[in-house]
């Protein structure tokens, strides 16, 4: 979805999409993903998200579902992106 959304909006900045979130739920809030994605990486992801992408292409549960990830660290995380440093 991201890939597609820049397709529209190339700038658009994702949240709670990265490796450093993956990783702190992955153990308690990751699935096995119903439908296995394209081995082949979207057009449209940076080097970043390209290489996550790959990395939960080899995953047994590489599936976190953002809703899923507490309400705390979401608003830690959107607070430190609408607060100056």
């Amino acid at each position: 979805m991201l890939a597609n959304a820049r397709q529209y909006q190339p700038t658009l900045n994702a949240i709670l999409m990265d490796e450093a979130v993956f990783n702190d739920y992955r153990e308690i809030k990751a699935v096995i993903e119903p439908k296995p994605a394209n081995e082949t990486p979207p057009a449209g992801l940076n080097g970043q998200k390209t290489a996550l992408y790959k990395q939960l292409l080899n995953e047994e549960k590489g599936r976190l579902e953002q809703e899923f990830i507490p309400k705390e660290h979401v608003v830690r995380i959107l607070q430190s992106r609408i607060t100056p440093s």
